[in-house]
């Protein structure tokens, strides 16, 4: 996996970390309500999607 992969794959799981510590702080629920959960939505599908694209097609 190229250096891009590693840094995609690093950034998704920061936004699952980020996703989970805004569960339990906030108890059940994104801050900012329905635009935390779009955001984070948001933030999976790019940082998801990017590495995935990378672990594919494998750029250097």
């Amino acid at each position: 996996m190229s250096t891009w992969g590693w840094i995609f794959l690093l950034a998704f799981l920061g936004q699952i970390g980020w996703l989970i510590k805004d569960l339990i702080v906030n108890k059940g629920t994104p801050r900012n309500g329905t635009f935390g959960w779009v955001m984070h939505g948001v933030g999976l599908t790019l940082w998801g999607s990017l590495f995935l694209w990378c672990f594919r097609y494998r750029p250097t």
